[in-house]
């Protein structure tokens, strides 16, 4: 295995949060009020702003990049990642085809208006509907590009590489905007995961220390940094757009490492070893949650707070009912695999 199992439970069930807060943040874009700069509830919608960047992190620190040959980090990455990717393009595909929205909707309008193939193909990677996909294959890069860079041209090289392209992604994301450019938040967080696999790449290797109120204080600081980065700087110019976007931002890294060593220090309980058993759902939650909101806004349009929170909550909690769901399919399939593989075993023997 190039990508270690955890054996740390305060970092899987801190992920159970950390998605949450994902779900959170696109249910605010269909129920959640118009974003302005001073409007106090983006203070809890912030939350969700370290969350993809740790889940970076946190990647980075269960890579074993050192171990098999240098490609092994690079052949996981496209049969696991990229397969998860063209899988869940395929599922909503299929689902948005037949009820009429999203991504499939997008694609045939663009066929009918004389699209080429590549504006076509870019319809389908980043339609309406499966737009959060996006997070599969920048992660298939980054932790195949960092790996390969470490094992080719060493750790001095990798960082100033990683550092370079995530300072490329800044300026020309949220940073951009800042200046009254049109930003790509998609593009930014695209271009700063080496770097953010590179940090827990290092803190897996220097073994940083374990102090939880210490990162507690320092994560609660980082927050109110990010706040304040968010608010005057990088997206200021885009607050009062419809399409605003919160990205990741230079108080990102920080908010995100902080968030990260927390969850490293928690204690082991029975509770959280309970939720860390159970991090293999975080995947169907991540992919699907999506299409259950857009279900949702269908038969539930109202924009508020409250919506916004009520929307995450079952839209979290239904995620959850289908992964478990999924996970028990998974089980019995594999069930029944092992016991005819014994069956045909003994069968050709005879």
């Amino acid at each position: 295995m190039v990508v270690r199992q955890s054996e740390e439970p305060g970092i899987n069930a801190f992920r159970f949060a950390l998605m949450f807060t994902v779900v959170m943040a696109h249910a605010w874009f269909l129920f959640g009020p118009t974003l302005q700069r001073n409007n106090p509830s983006y203070l809890l919608l912030i939350t969700a702003q370290c969350s993809v960047p740790a889940f970076f992190i946190i990647s980075g620190y269960f890579v074993r990049w050192r171990e098999a040959d240098p490609f092994a980090v690079t052949r996981w990455a496209l049969r696991k990642l990229l397969t998860l990717y063209f899988l869940w393009i395929a599922i909503y595909a299929l689902v948005t085809g037949l009820i009429g929205w999203g991504a499939a909707y997008v694609f045939w309008a663009g066929v009918e208006n004389g699209n080429g193939l590549l504006q076509l193909l870019r319809d389908v990677a980043f339609g309406a509907s499966i737009h959060h996909l996006w997070f599969l294959p920048a992660l298939a890069i980054a932790l195949s590009a960092t790996s390969l860079s470490l094992r080719l041209l060493g750790l001095r090289w990798t960082w100033v590489l990683a550092v370079l392209l995530g300072a490329a992604g800044l300026l020309t994301g949220p940073y951009q905007v800042f200046f009254g450019l049109e930003g790509h938040s998609i593009r930014a967080q695209f271009l700063t995961a080496p770097a953010l696999v590179m940090v827990g790449i290092h803190i897996a290797e220097i073994g940083a220390p374990r102090r939880l109120l210490l990162f507690a204080l320092a994560t609660l600081a980082a927050y109110w940094l990010q706040v304040l980065d968010d608010r005057w700087l990088a997206t200021a110019a885009s607050f009062g757009a419809t399409k605003a976007r919160p990205a990741v931002t230079l108080a990102t890294i920080p908010f995100a490492l902080f968030a990260f060593l927390l969850a490293r220090s928690l204690p082991r309980t029975p509770s959280l070893e309970w939720v860390s058993q159970r991090k293999n759902y975080l995947t169907v939650i991540y992919c699907i949650h999506p299409m259950i909101l857009q279900a949702l806004k269908h038969v539930w349009d109202q924009k508020s707070l409250g919506t916004t929170l009520v929307a995450a909550v079952i839209g979290f909690a239904l995620s959850l009912l289908a992964a478990v769901a999924v996970s028990m399919a998974h089980q019995r399939w594999r069930g029944s695999a092992h016991t005819r593989r014994p069956l045909a075993i003994e069968a050709g023997q005879q």
